[in-house]
C-alpha cells in the first residue's frame, strides 16, 4: 500500500463553554487519507455566541495529531470578569443557583453572611451574578462588597499571617460532589483558583488546615487546596 492510500490520524473538533469548559455538545471526528484536506465546521447554537478557536479550520490529514477548540459564551452573557479579593455582605437570605439566569440549588445564605467571589458576569438584561463557589451563584441583589473578613484572623506562622497546614503522610481522598461537574482547587484556602478536580477522583491528600471561621481544607499532593466539604477521607 502506498502512503499516498494510508489514513491519516483523525481530527478531534471541540466546542467549548469558555466561561465553564464543558462541551456544548460531543465532539467530531474528521477521518481522510494522507494528503486530503479537511474542514472543521463552526457550529451555530441556539443559546451560544462564537468567539474564537485555537487552531485553523482547515489542515491536511497527516501522521501527526490535531485538535481544534472553537469556544462559545452564552449569549447573554454581555461581560464576564474573574474577580479577586471581593467579598460580599448579604443583607437578606440570598438563594444559590446552579448558574446565571439558572435553577434554585435550594440552598439559601443567611442575612449577615460573607461570601467570596470569584467570577463576575454581567447578563444583556443588566444584572450582575458572581460566582461564589462550584456551580453556585447569586444575583447581586440586596448584598454590598465587603472587605475581606478574614484578615488579620488566621494564626499566625513564621511571623506570617498564614494558615497553619498540618502534614498528611498522602492520605487517600476521593471528590465527592455531583457527578460530571468539577470543584476548584486554590492556591491557598480562598486564594486563586488553580485547577479543577471532578466528582470522584482520586487524590492523596499532604495537608490538612481549619480557618478561624471552622472549615476544614485539604491540601492536594502539595499542589493546592479543596474546601473539605467536597472531600471523602477513609473506606
Amino acid at each position: 500500500m502506498t502512503e499516498s492510500f494510508k489514513t491519516g490520524v483523525p481530527v478531534w473538533v471541540y466546542y467549548i463553554d469558555i466561561d465553564t469548559k464543558a462541551n456544548i455538545q460531543l465532539p467530531q471526528l474528521l477521518r481522510g487519507l494522507i494528503g486530503q484536506h479537511y474542514t472543521a465546521k463552526q457550529v451555530q447554537f441556539d443559546n451560544f455566541k462564537f468567539v474564537n478557536a485555537d487552531a485553523d479550520y482547515t489542515g491536511t490529514f497527516d501522521e501527526e495529531p490535531h485538535t481544534i477548540r472553537m469556544y462559545y459564551r452564552r449569549k447573554d452573557w454581555a461581560e464576564v470578569e474573574e474577580v479577586h479579593d471581593m467579598f460580599l455582605k448579604l443583607s437578606a437570605a440570598t438563594e444559590v443557583y446552579d448558574m446565571v439566569n439558572g435553577l434554585p440549588r435550594h440552598t439559601t445564605y443567611p442575612a449577615g453572611m460573607v461570601l467570596r467571589a470569584f467570577k463576575r458576569v454581567a447578563t444583556s438584561n443588566g444584572k450582575f451574578w458572581y460566582e461564589v463557589g462550584p456551580d453556585q451563584w447569586v444575583e447581586y441583589h440586596q448584598m454590598s462588597i465587603s472587605k475581606n473578613p478574614y484578615e488579620g484572623r488566621l494564626p499566625k506562622s513564621d511571623d506570617e499571617e498564614e494558615l497553619v497546614v498540618k502534614p498528611l503522610d498522602n492520605m487517600q481522598g476521593r471528590i465527592d460532589y455531583i457527578p460530571h461537574k468539577m470543584i476548584q482547587v486554590y492556591d491557598r484556602p480562598y486564594g486563586k483558583i488553580v485547577n479543577e478536580l471532578e466528582h470522584d477522583t482520586t487524590i492523596s491528600l499532604t495537608g490538612t488546615a481549619t480557618n478561624s471561621d471552622g472549615v476544614v481544607w485539604y491540601e492536594v499532593n502539595h499542589r493546592g487546596f479543596v474546601n473539605g466539604t467536597y472531600v471523602k477521607t477513609g473506606a
